[in-house]
């Protein structure tokens, strides 16, 4: 009898100490199909003559076959595509989804008609020197291969902001753009170095990324180019091998442009047929039909640098063949008469646009080192020099005055955080949660407080961290645009709003809900999502209008509330506080608040065994939730699903079902911490059903996840221990069980403090995998340490109790101790028989214990017998696996003792 493995997630911790679970069915055997192979095809959102509450409320079959217009999911390699990113004359891009690393990418898919098996080769050829070349200014290539027809490329996937966006989304100096295009440059450079050139340089496939590293994109257009002379152009003369006709595909058609261009139709700009690349970026040697080189790659680069310095392009035209003409006669577009852009970064640009190559730099080498000669840094760094000569403590004085300014500068414009954490997490409340978790008197008070002060301490330090950069982006460093910082500050609010909810709850509790407060301060949310641009910007925002906006807070205010009593083990009482309010929240045309309140009903339903209005509640929180871009809230209502649908309320092909959607929506969470639940959740799925691989793939995912983002000695890291060791435990393999078990032991320990009671559950655990390897003494050791912090933690009455009472009840058997073994074996039978939802599983070791103990003492009654029958038929029965019995042991037993 073990209990780690049911470590789903916060709520379904200790399963087995919840009070107000009713009786629950038995679950079914079955298949949990292989999610490593299967189509993962993304929930279908709505169907234009139903609401989404009717969509939401039909059975998931209907919800598939009545959508006329449905996402075309499907998997390339191991990747699972999500959605279409892009389409162009090459072929599509997709946002993906990679399996086997657990991360999202970019996928481009060649279109079929050009995938012919010399485009496939020289694609994979040019996709592999990139991947060799792992430039940090350059988007990885993680992998090229082929789908069907067509040949792919998997790249990086980066989340940020092209540079045209980049360079109106905030004011920008010159410096910032210099910067930025400084970045490109060396990934540009260095691809030129190893024989890549470009080919389609501009705005628009510069990305500055959130994590500020900027990144050259779509290299998907380049040629390798021959290091000595270049590509032939279609007027050479030099003989072409097959190996050079293949890389220089330059003989490119020559596509006509003529005066009679539509001045409405911006298609002109981008030349698809023949020429591969952008019109207003190439050079006008690539237009008479050149190769693409390095200078030509230099020319688009300072036409990009050119339009994000003066927000205009250097040449002008308004059709096609006028636009060639200013661009052959090097007729730049003047500088603006109020221009910011100094004249020495003009003539940097200018040069780089120059109609002759050899006009232009000599290399990207050469342009970037022009790039950072700024006269003016001279300059000032000269007369510093000098002034060190007669007035060093003078300029020693004017530095601290300057330093003194700018540090007073951010404290003033951005020191609003620290009062506000001081609300919530100060003296006052350190005082008052010590005293209420003393005072309780549970052995484990005093650890209990100790970790959770020093959780809710870093906490607070990552808030605070998040809160200066959100506003120094904006009012310091100038790199984030005001509507930006709102956003940031809005999620900031919320996790704050959280944590002021805990801390409140915490302040008065009791010992029923102690042994969870740790983990509720480890379930708040991640802060760095503040962080994350890219899943900010696909939230809606609140309404402005004043009135809605207060009872949002209102509601939103109740709502945290019961989620802490949720997460605090207070189950009856957090659904009464919000089931009033979930309708409320129905009201306010408020998507967001409305996915919350229907997980939240939904997730408290479940706790309290109400399961067909849980899946209900459940399921319209997921489809909100998803139409609202509230992808946390989707995995964690989609993770309550497969949960419920596969142990609770067993459907199991529903429960399949949704654990495909939870595996294409966990790509959009916002952080590691969120999809390590669900990966632990899908593992202990798999290992139910005896899909021992997945399971571990899973789980390791999750272990790994939850190191990432929490740190390798959160209570959180243990569940992935303790689940592996229940995956290697029900392979057979106890030596590799106990080792995982000891290692969630000792993260739990320091975690949690010796003597908590989730303490208890993996020392049980240990002692089953000593035990069945044969190590009696340290499993006798194990069991009783589980039965000791069990018994001071939860009292003497617990019906966890019955487990390592029955694994010493076996270990005593094994060394000959039968009457111990029937004292320890009858005490948990009566245990269990007290509980309404015991399993037949957890009653069936306990009565065999029972005969076998019996049998040592020479008992082997009729009634012994009879016992040692209803085992067996139970176990026919039972969908619930036993660990230290199986029914061979039991009908060899029967057969010889009836044979008697």
């Amino acid at each position: 009898m073990r209990y780690g493995d049911r470590n789903l997630d916060a709520s379904t911790l200790d399963m087995e100490s919840r009070e107000v679970r009713a009786a629950r069915p038995e679950r079914r055997r079955g298949s949990f199909d292989e999610l490593s192979t299967v189509d993962i095809t993304p929930p279908r959102l709505a169907v234009p003559t139903r609401t989404l509450a009717d969509v939401a409320d039909a059975p998931l079959s209907a919800v598939r076959d009545n959508n006329p217009d449905p996402t075309p999911t499907t998997h390339i390699g191991h990747h699972i595509v999500l959605r279409e990113v892009g389409r162009g004359g090459m072929g599509v891009t997709y946002l993906a989804y990679d399996e086997s690393l657990d991360r999202k990418i970019v996928l481009k898919l060649v279109r079929a008609e050009l995938s012919n098996e010399r485009t496939q080769t020289r694609l994979m050829r040019e996709a592999r020197a990139l991947a060799r070349l792992a430039h940090p200014n350059i988007v990885a290539v993680h992998e090229v291969g082929k789908h069907g027809e067509s040949a792919f490329i998997a790249m990086e996937f980066v989340a940020g902001m092209t540079t045209d966006l980049w360079r109106r989304a905030a004011p920008r100096s010159w410096r910032d753009v210099v910067e930025v295009f400084r970045q490109a440059g060396e990934g540009v450079r260095a691809a030129h170095a190893t024989g890549l050139v470009h080919r389609d340089i501009k705005p628009s496939n510069i990305i500055v990324g959130n994590d500020g590293r900027v990144r050259v994109l779509d290299f998907g257009l380049a040629r390798l180019r021959d290091p000595r002379s270049g590509c032939p152009t279609t007027r050479s003369t030099l003989p072409l091998t097959e190996d050079r006709r293949e890389l220089c595909s330059a003989a490119f058609a020559h596509t006509a442009v003529d005066d009679e261009s539509s001045e409405k139709d911006p298609v002109w700009l981008s030349l698809t047929d023949g020429l591969a690349g952008t019109l207003p970026y190439m050079a006008p040697e690539y237009l008479d039909g050149g190769p693409a080189t390095v200078e030509t790659d230099q020319f688009a680069f300072c036409v990009s640098l050119f339009e994000m310095l003066y927000g205009t392009l250097p040449f002008s035209g308004r059709s096609p063949l006028e636009f060639l003409r200013q661009m052959r006669a090097g007729a730049i577009e003047p500088a603006p008469l109020d221009g910011h852009v100094p004249d020495w970064l003009r003539e940097v640009v200018v040069r780089g646009l120059a109609s002759e190559p050899a006009e232009r730099w000599p290399s990207m080498a050469a342009l970037l080192d022009a790039l950072g000669c700024d006269p003016g840094v001279s300059r000032r760094r000269f007369g510093r020099q000098l002034a060190l000569g007669g007035a060093l403590s003078v300029l020693a004085a004017l530095a601290l005055v300057g330093n003194w300014k700018d540090t007073d500068l951010v404290a003033g414009v951005c020191s609003g955080g620290e009062e506000q954490m001081e609300q919530v997490w100060g003296r006052e409340q350190h005082h008052d949660i010590a005293h209420a978790m003393v005072s309780t008197a549970l052995p484990y008070a005093v650890d209990t407080w100790t970790h959770t002060s020093a959780l809710l301490d870093d906490y607070r330090a990552q808030w605070l961290s998040a809160y200066t950069d959100a506003c120094e982006a904006t009012a310091v460093r100038k790199v984030q645009s005001d509507e930006l910082r709102d956003q940031r500050m809005r999620c900031l609010s919320r996790h704050l709003g959280r944590m002021r909810v805990l801390v409140g709850e915490l302040q008065r509790i009791d010992g029923d809900s102690l042994e969870h407060a740790i983990d509720a301060v480890g379930a708040l949310p991640p802060v760095n999502s503040c962080a994350d641009l890219d899943y900010l910007s696909r939230r809606i925002p609140p309404p402005s209008e004043i009135e809605a906006a207060r009872e949002i807070e209102r509601v939103d205010e109740v709502l945290m509330r019961a989620t802490q009593l949720r997460e605090l083990g207070r189950y009856g009482e957090g659904l009464e506080l919000i089931a009033g309010v979930a309708a409320d929240a129905a009201t306010l045309d408020y998507p967001p608040l409305i996915a919350r309140a229907r997980l939240q009903l939904g997730a408290l339903e479940l706790e309290n065994a109400a399961y067909e209005s849980a899946e209900r509640h459940l399921r319209q929180s997921y489809f909100t939730a998803r139409s609202a871009g509230e992808h946390d809230v989707a995995v964690h209502a989609a993770t309550q699903l497969v949960f419920l649908l596969a142990h609770l309320a067993p459907r199991l092909d529903d429960a399949d079902e949704w654990a495909k959607h939870l595996v294409s929506e966990m790509p959009w969470s916002s952080s590691d911490a969120i999809r390590a639940n669900a990966n632990n959740t899908l593992g202990v799925l798999a290992l139910s059903e005896g899909r021992h691989t997945e399971a571990l793939a899973f789980i390791r995912r999750a272990l790994t996840q939850w190191e990432q983002s929490l740190g390798p000695t959160h209570p959180r890291v243990t569940w992935a221990l303790d689940n592996l060791g229940s995956v290697h435990f029900a392979r057979g393999e106890y030596r590799e069980a106990g080792r995982l078990y000891r290692r969630a032991l000792q993260v739990r320990e320091s975690a949690l403090g010796a003597h908590h009671p989730s303490v208890a559950y993996i020392s049980n655990n240990l002692g089953a995998a000593l035990h069945l390897s044969g190590s009696y003494d340290d499993a006798s050791t194990s069991y009783q340490r589980a039965l000791e912090i069990a018994e001071h933690s939860l009292g003497d009455e617990h019906p966890f109790l019955a487990g390592p009472m029955v694994g010493l009840a076996f270990v005593h058997l094994a060394t000959e101790q039968p009457a111990e073994a029937l004292l320890l074996a009858g005490r948990a039978h009566t245990l269990l028989k007290r509980q309404p939802n015991a399993s037949l599983a957890d009653l069936s070791e306990a009565r065999f214990a029972i005969v076998r103990a019996r049998a040592a003492t020479g008992d082997v009654t009729a009634e012994t017998l009879a016992l040692a029958g209803q085992v067996r038929e139970d176990l026919r029965s039972s969908v619930t696996s036993t660990s230290l019995i199986d029914l061979d042991t039991v009908e060899t037993w029967l057969d010889e003792h009836q044979a008697r």
